[in-house]
Formats: C-alpha cells, sequence, structure tokens
C-alpha cells in the first residue's frame, strides 16, 4: 500500500474520511477510498454518513486552526533574523577567500535572495516548518490539511519574493504567499 496515501488518510479527521468515503468518492482513487475505509474502521466508526441533511451542491470547507498575525510576524522575525545572517557569513567569506570589495552589492543582488529561496523551500518542503514556525508550534499545510507537495512550496516561496508581499498581512486574511500558494499555516501543538 502506498505510504503517501497511508499517510494523507491518517491525517484526516472522522467526518472528512466519511465525507470522503460516501460523498466524494469518485475525485479519489480507489487505493485511497480502501484505505480510508479501513483507517475508519480502525477508528471504531461505521462508515455510514447521515446525509439528509447534506446537498451535493454544498461543499465542506476544512477548519483549520490557523495561527494568527502575531505568531506569523514572529516568523518572519526569527527566520529574517537567521537568513540574514546566514548571507552575511557567506558574504564574508566571500570576501576573505577572493578579495571581493563589493561584497555588499554581491550579498543584495545574489547572495541574499539565493538564500532566502533556498531556506523557506529546503525547510517548508523537509519538515513543513521553518525555524520561526518551529518555535511557535506551527506548520505549513495546504487547503485541505494535508503537507503541500514541493510545486506549492516552490509557488510560495516565489510568491515571497514579491515586492512589499510582508506587508499583504496588513490588508488582507493571509499574505501573498498563502492565497496564490493555496496554503495555511496552522497551529500545531508540540508533543
Amino acid at each position: 500500500m502506498n505510504s503517501d496515501i497511508i499517510n494523507s488518510v491518517s491525517r484526516k479527521n472522522d467526518s472528512e474520511l466519511l465525507y470522503i468515503v460516501n460523498k466524494d468518492r469518485h475525485n479519489y482513487p480507489e487505493e485511497f477510498i480502501e484505505t480510508a475505509i479501513n483507517e475508519l474502521r480502525s477508528r471504531g466508526i461505521d462508515i455510514s454518513y447521515p446525509l439528509a441533511d447534506r446537498t451535493d451542491d454544498v461543499e465542506d470547507e476544512i477548519e483549520l486552526d490557523e495561527a494568527g498575525k502575531f505568531k506569523r510576524f514572529i516568523h518572519m522575525v526569527v527566520d529574517m533574523i537567521i537568513i540574514i545572517s546566514i548571507a552575511i557569513v557567506i558574504t564574508m567569506g566571500l570576501e576573505l577567500l577572493f578579495g571581493l570589495k563589493n561584497g555588499m552589492a554581491i550579498l543584495d543582488l545574489i547572495i541574499y535572495p539565493l538564500i532566502f529561496v533556498l531556506y523557506y523551500g529546503i525547510m517548508e518542503n523537509k519538515f513543513q516548518r521553518t525555524v520561526g514556525k518551529f518555535l511557535t508550534g506551527t506548520k505549513v499545510v495546504d487547503y485541505n490539511g494535508d503537507v503541500p507537495g514541493i510545486a506549492r512550496i516552490i509557488g510560495r516561496t516565489l510568491c515571497r519574493l514579491i515586492p512589499f508581499e510582508n506587508f499583504s498581512f496588513l490588508f488582507f486574511q493571509d499574505g501573498f504567499h498563502d492565497s496564490l500558494s493555496k496554503t495555511a499555516v496552522i497551529n500545531f501543538p508540540k508533543k
């Protein structure tokens, strides 16, 4: 059995799985449906679903416990301190090794953007978290509450390069890097 399917199914709550098995099964491969049924049975849940109060034209929205703006601000500050520190150390190393005189120009044009993209891309793809998110007990998920794929993480990371993107939180519920990549940052209790 595919471990990605098992992981995806195990992260869903009972009502999500019941809805998928009973109402939305045409959007999932049969292996996923079988795994979902087995998961529900292992949780001791009857797979029949009270559908009388539901209509086909109403889609369920999964409620995510999204991180607040204060936590998001903490992420930004912590992660920027780390990124800038790494970029400065690399720039200073290049200046020493190669005798560069315009280290700050190289830092601004090449090193900082490269470290920025690599830091967010690698951390959020591998761990669903950056150091700032580890500190606040949050993680990145897609709108279904699942682990976002590499394409979403790359999109999310590149959206961060939009000028003044950090200020998009002041005017919108989510920042551009969330809304454009269809991802969210949720509270994830530490175990």
